[in-house]
């Protein structure tokens, strides 16, 4: 991931080990992508289903403006689902992201 960057990341999550069938995303109900600090665990971004994620075909993308993503380094980031209102799957994924820093341009 980049600071200060327009991105689109795709969001994909599959049924299976073999990352052979996906899942079709207009069944998800809630969606959210967080990013923390690593010691801390403090929030330094977040985004939701309707709110930077959005349906994109057979997968979800989640979109970062360049005010979005104003930090660098090491941090920890994760991604769940719900297929019902009010009952988030365990993570789809999580661990270590590194955020890459992009000078501002003028």
């Amino acid at each position: 991931m980049w600071s200060n960057s327009f991105q689109e990341i795709p969001l994909i999550v599959y049924t299976d080990e073999s990352r052979s069938v996906l899942v079709d995303p207009t069944t998800y109900v809630e969606a959210e992508y967080r990013i923390y600090t690593k010691d801390t665990c403090t929030e330094v971004f977040s985004a939701s289903l309707g709110s930077g994620i959005a349906i994109d075909g057979i997968q979800l993308v989640l979109t970062t403006t360049e005010t979005d993503i104003t930090f660098f380094g090491e941090y920890d980031h994760v991604f769940r689902y719900a297929l019902s209102a009010g009952q988030l799957a365990p993570p789809a994924f999580e661990g270590v992201l590194t955020v890459f820093e992009v000078c501002g341009m003028t």
